[in-house]
């Protein structure tokens, strides 16, 4: 994976602060072209601006977060020594994000996680949410403020197709980290072997020769010249990954849901699950 275009999402908040400098480390990292955008209220909002402050509202908002950005891009061009660009958009986030995407095209987009229990849950049900069913390049969220390279990752494999991916992203972004590749295993059909009676020994011995398979495909799609170290954990992929996210680990990285959409909505995807709760920044790619 070649990073050389970082889109940056920011609200002037403290939490795109956090995406803010964590890309223009990546950005600084990597050589890259870093892109920053503010995205402007939206038209009821606007029009309430317009409608009991003015009509210069709306021009001094575009003013104002204009000044904001390029204050910001004249730091990281000072200290880091970046190429920055400020890009202003006016309408829901999400769209605003989107239509950027599609404009200049980047290899990495940025935000915030912004906050924490509902408030967050909010945030990645609507705009974060939105962004990981429509991006199309890898989606970086951001929770931790950022004060370095990234020194530990983990790279959450399911051994599907996106797997590689998976392992390419999390060396983009933490290639001088400690990193593990992570599988997290349930043998399959396992509960409906149980219900339908099957013996403890025989389930058993499925178990067992089911693990052996999928270590030997863990092998095949994590080679040691990933220079990862692999572990196989037993148990629900959320539940094991957000176990060791919540330690030292900085970056998670997973694949983006494979599934339908309609199934994704009503069992949940691991990657939206994950940038819900883990403690660290989540990539998915």
């Amino acid at each position: 994976m070649k990073i050389q275009r970082i889109l940056a999402a920011t609200d002037f908040s403290e939490c795109g602060g956090h995406a803010v400098r964590r890309a223009a480390l990546l950005a600084a990292q990597t050589g890259a072209a870093l892109r920053l955008l503010h995205a402007l209220p939206g038209a009821a909002l606007t029009w309430a601006l317009l409608r009991y402050a003015g009509t210069e509202a709306e021009s001094s908002l575009r003013e104002a977060a204009q000044m904001l950005l390029a204050e910001i891009a004249d730091d990281l061009r000072s200290r880091l020594q970046l190429d920055v660009e400020c890009i202003v958009g006016t309408g829901a986030a999400h769209r605003v994000i989107g239509d950027t995407l599609e404009s200049i095209q980047p290899d990495l987009l940025v935000i915030g996680a912004h906050g924490k229990g509902m408030t967050q849950q909010l945030w990645l049900g609507g705009t974060a949410g939105k962004l990981l069913s429509l991006c199309s390049c890898p989606l970086l969220v951001v929770r931790q403020p950022a004060q370095a390279a990234y020194q530990s990752a983990i790279a959450a494999v399911d051994l599907g197709p996106r797997t590689s991916l998976v392992l390419a992203g999390t060396r983009a972004l933490a290639p001088m980290a400690t990193a593990r590749a992570v599988h997290a295993f349930c043998a399959p059909y396992e509960d409906a072997l149980r219900a339908s009676g099957a013996d403890a020994d025989g389930l058993q011995r499925y178990r067992e020769e089911a693990r052996l398979e999928t270590e030997q495909r863990f092998a095949e799609c994590v080679p040691d010249e990933a220079r990862m170290t692999r572990k196989l954990v037993d148990g629900h992929a959320t539940d094991v990954l957000l176990a060791l996210a919540q330690g030292h680990t900085e970056l998670l990285a997973a694949a983006r849901h494979n599934g339908t959409r309609i199934g994704e909505l009503i069992l949940g995807s691991v990657p939206r699950l994950l940038a819900y709760h883990a403690g660290c920044d989540v990539m998915v790619v």
